[in-house]
């Protein structure tokens, strides 16, 4: 409760001096911020490849900069003074804590600390803003589609400027331009929850762009041959799958269930042939 008494009051002086936005012009700032969030990610993988000065610091600044504009952008209508139970939220403060305590007795990049007084004091209100809110499709919705996107310039650059078997410094691993196969992994596995997503909620013949889609994750990851990342994609095709059916039988909609239920078959089939179709074969990756 103590957390919500410190951010609320904040929040709802931000809402007074913003509450002239409308609803468009909220959308468009949170999905231009969350779009500026996740290129500075990728940025940050690249950096390696393209921009070997490109300074940590300065791009840990530009992301936390987009999210306080999405944060400020989510902030749609006063918040009432009530108790938020997410144990969420104190598990981010305290490793956020954790970050900052160990970056002030250890050497460690900066951009780290920054990411623990992040954690420290712009998630609790991020959560408290959607807990009240409870628009959550609104939310998760945002993140998909930026998501996608962004996944596709990612995967395009990365075949382009980096394809694979251009080196073995990996034994077989892709890196990407990452030139590290696990940050290339955690990319691929974040697009598929994002296109799975899509995949169950979406309506329409919209939702079949997200097949390749999901298959270009799997294979992406697949190419990396990241242990942890590779549990992580076998979870998540799980739990698609229970979510989709779930989601079929609580709309009692037979025709989608069906659908899910071959969307599944051609991602078993597609995912060799995409594979198989690359310049490194499936072999080399074991």
């Amino acid at each position: 409760m103590i957390v919500e008494k410190l951010y609320i009051p904040i929040l709802n002086f931000i809402y007074k001096h913003t509450s002239g936005l409308s609803q468009r012009t909220r959308s468009i700032l949170m999905y231009s911020c969350l779009t500026i969030i996740i290129v500075s990610t990728y940025f940050y993988q690249a950096k390696r490849f393209f921009l070997y000065d490109y300074p940590a610091m300065l791009n840990s600044f530009i992301g936390t900069c987009a999210f306080i504009g999405f944060l400020i952008a989510s902030i749609d209508r006063k918040i009432e003074m009530v108790k938020i139970r997410s144990w969420l939220m104190y598990v981010l403060m305290l490793c956020g804590i954790v970050i900052v305590i160990s970056g002030i007795h250890h050497y460690i990049g900066y951009s780290y600390i920054l990411m623990g007084l992040f954690m420290t004091f712009l998630m609790p209100p991020f959560i408290i803003v959607w807990c009240y809110r409870r628009d959550f499709d609104t939310l998760f919705r945002c993140i998909a589609i930026i998501g996608v996107l962004c996944f596709i310039c990612y995967y395009f650059v990365n075949m382009i400027c980096a394809p694979a078997g251009m080196d073995d410094t990996f034994w077989g691993r892709y890196g990407g331009i990452a030139a590290d196969p696990n940050g290339v992994a955690k990319s691929a596995v974040a697009s598929c929850v994002c296109g799975i997503y899509l995949l169950i909620t979406w309506t329409g013949r919209k939702k079949i762009w997200m097949i390749p889609i999901i298959s270009a994750s799997i294979g992406m990851t697949l190419m990396t041959v990241s242990r942890a990342n590779l549990i992580a994609l076998g979870c998540i095709l799980i739990w698609g799958m229970i979510c989709g059916i779930k989601y079929c039988y609580h709309h009692r909609d037979r025709i989608l269930l069906k659908r899910i239920i071959l969307y599944a078959f051609f991602l078993v089939v597609l995912i060799p042939v995409f594979i198989n179709g690359l310049p490194v074969s499936y072999t080399h990756l074991r």
